[in-house]
């Protein structure tokens, strides 16, 4: 993130709320990036977010040379990308509009910046967390894991730390017409639903599963597939009352000791006395704390 005066704090508290999801991301002061901090950008796996109310603030369009042709998105007052200075010198920039309604001169009588900074912190706001939950399965659990400290962590380590509290709901799972469901059905099944879990009437498909699928089998019907599809004879089954640490210790000793062999994208189903309630993958519950 990037930007000058209000907007450069804007982009801190983005940077901070991001980091608290678990999402890598980091000030560039507009400044110090030419001399020297460009070095901080990693070509094949940033993106930059340049937060500026006019759209042509003079620092970072002098900074817009000196940055590779990497994603770079302009969040601005602008709703037009015509009217945009610094999309105008880079066109293949995404426009992220954050306009007011009225300027602040006309509102308060002096244009300090005040409504445009508020609506722009709301925009972040709602960009991290789409983005959180476009990376997470389980949102809650993430933040719980880097937000320990204060009422907040005190709050999140007062709460039930079992299975039911991480697994991703069983009824908000999409279920697919076995006639119909192809490898692109059900990645486009994946794709719509909030949860990227599919099932099959019983057999479940998990996102890391789904994300497998190759090309070659996407006009495949689903049973011809392999390793699509956990089947009940797959799962490991384990009651929504376990303790997360306990299930995640289980998982380790039957690894240990060889009974058995799990993989990131093995199904892990929670029952209610016999009631399926969650699922989840084994690689997500050995992540959790």
């Amino acid at each position: 993130m990037s930007g000058v005066g209000k907007s450069g704090v804007i982009g801190e508290k983005l940077v901070a709320t991001l980091n608290s999801l678990h999402i890598d991301a980091t000030f560039l002061d507009a400044t110090k990036a030419v001399h020297g901090d460009l070095g901080r950008i990693k070509e094949r796996a940033d993106m930059i977010i340049l937060i500026t109310f006019s759209g042509a603030t003079k620092e970072l369009l002098d900074l817009l040379q000196h940055l590779p042709m990497i994603p770079l998105v302009v969040l601005t007052r602008h709703t037009h990308r015509s009217t945009c200075e610094l999309i105008r010198r880079r066109p293949d920039a995404i426009l992220l509009p954050a306009p007011i309604h009225m300027s602040e001169t006309e509102s308060h009588g002096f244009n300090a910046p005040t409504t445009s900074t508020t609506v722009a912190l709301g925009v972040c706001d709602a960009l991290a967390v789409v983005a959180a939950k476009e990376v997470h399965n389980d949102v809650a659990a993430v933040f719980a894991r880097f937000h320990p400290g204060g009422a907040i962590g005190a709050a999140n380590t007062r709460k039930p730390r079992r299975l039911a509290d991480i697994a991703i709901p069983y009824h908000d799972i999409p279920d697919v017409d076995k006639r119909a469901a192809t490898g692109a059905h059900i990645l486009m099944e994946a794709y719509k639903s909030r949860t990227r879990w599919v099932r099959q009437g019983e057999a479940i498909m998990s996102p890391r599963r789904i994300e497998s699928i190759q090309a070659q089998y996407l006009d495949e019907p689903t049973s011809c597939i392999g390793s699509l599809m956990a089947l009940r004879k797959d799962w490991i089954e384990l009651p929504d009352t376990m303790e997360i640490a306990q299930a995640r210790d289980l998982i380790a000793l039957r690894q240990k000791h060889g009974k058995r062999k799990y993989a990131d994208d093995g199904i892990i189903v929670i029952l209610d006395d016999d009631e399926i309630t969650g699922v989840l993958e084994v690689g997500e519950l050995m992540k959790a704390i």
